[in-house]
């Protein structure tokens, strides 16, 4: 019977069999990421009870989340991430996962959730993973970056020893103070910086939307950013004093999107509802030297996107760093599970399990 099926990186179209769980009830790893993959994701795959991993990265799914990929309690790895599509001429994003997250709390396997760049919506369940044994959570990688989350970190997370959590570009309003003391998060990060390590606070931003190292603290925004948790960049909000009208060759433009500004000199005082990232193009005139320094640009590109970040999310940064350790801590998990065990035929399934796991992040790292 069929164990791993890997179709990723194969151009694969269309939606996935409504009875894919009923037709491949021992699949072990299905690996379909990397394709144009579209619609629903079929409830029938939480029949499939043996599914240890699910990676279907880099499709175009919608919809969400079945409450049925909660039974499937062998899972070691999912991976949902990337399902938005982003236009490259308006920057706007379209498509992805909806809904609440879950919370997948009856998984006791579970050690790497990536669901980042979807639509997903509210909190962050306080149950979240609550049946993974804390004396294992230092291998946990859990990604919900570049959603639509809001709400506060949960307090309860206090129960895990370590993790990576990442909630970075969602609407995050506050970090209970107690979790910046759990010095074991993120490698260690958060007993250096505290609760930068976590998110960088309203107001601020950093390349990574929080402080990894030295080099890339939180930084004050001179004119104001997002009043969220876990900016990375500065959404500029208040303009004054720049001129707007196009010249004759059409060389000045200014794209405004993501936060709210009160009016737009020379044009309406009417408010522009959702405002973000400010895009200046064209040459700066020396008398505009000040806009220019009072925008932070110096030393800077006068364009504040959010490129860094999503090149990070796509080709490595801090993910790839988590990826790497975590995959160099799946031997000593494993051992450690075992010699934890009390029953041989549990101990040989870890060991099946984790074989599996290591197989699939090969595949992944193609």
């Amino acid at each position: 019977s069929l164990q791993v099926l890997d179709l990723g990186m194969n151009m694969l179209s269309g939606e996935l069999p409504s009875a894919i769980g009923t037709n491949l009830t021992d699949l072990v790893i299905l690996i379909l990421s990397h394709n144009l993959l579209e619609g629903e994701l079929p409830s029938s795959l939480g029949s499939i009870s043996n599914l240890s991993n699910v990676i279907l990265q880099y499709n175009q799914f919608t919809g969400e989340l079945p409450q049925e990929l909660g039974q499937l309690y062998q899972l070691n790895f999912l991976s949902l991430n990337h399902q938005v599509q982003v236009d490259g001429n308006t920057n706007s994003r379209m498509g992805g996962l909806t809904g609440p997250l879950l919370d997948f709390a009856n998984m006791t396997n579970l050690f790497f959730l990536n669901l980042a760049s979807n639509h997903l919506t509210g909190p962050v369940p306080p149950t979240l993973l609550e049946q993974v044994p804390v004396v294992f959570s230092e291998f946990l990688i859990v990604d919900f970056s570049d959603n639509d989350i809001t709400g506060f970190i949960p307090l309860e997370l206090e129960r895990f020893q370590d993790l990576r959590l990442s909630l970075v570009q969602n609407f995050i309003a506050g970090i209970p103070p107690k979790l910046c003391t759990d010095t074991e998060w993120f490698f260690g990060s958060v007993q250096t910086y505290g609760c930068d390590a976590i998110l960088c606070p309203p107001n601020t931003y950093a390349r990574f939307g929080r402080q990894l190292y030295d080099d890339y603290p939180c930084e004050a925004c001179p004119l104001g950013a997002r009043s969220f948790y876990g900016s990375v960049s500065c959404d500029i909000m208040l303009i004054q004093e720049m001129p707007v009208e196009p010249q004759d060759d059409g060389g000045d433009e200014l794209i405004v999107d993501g936060d709210e500004i009160p009016s737009i000199p020379g044009e309406s005082s009417e408010e522009v509802p959702f405002i973000g990232t400010v895009i200046l193009s064209g040459a700066i005139a020396p008398d505009d030297e000040e806009v220019s320094k009072s925008a932070g640009t110096q030393g800077k590109p006068s364009s504040s996107t959010n490129m860094d970040y999503r090149s990070y999310l796509n080709d490595g940064g801090d993910r790839r760093r988590l990826e790497d350790e975590a995959s160099k801590q799946h031997q000593q998990y494993s051992s450690r599970r075992t010699t934890t065990t009390s029953s041989g035929s549990r101990t040989a399934t870890m060991v099946r399990q984790w074989a599996t796991t290591i197989v699939a992040w090969l595949l992944l790292a193609r």
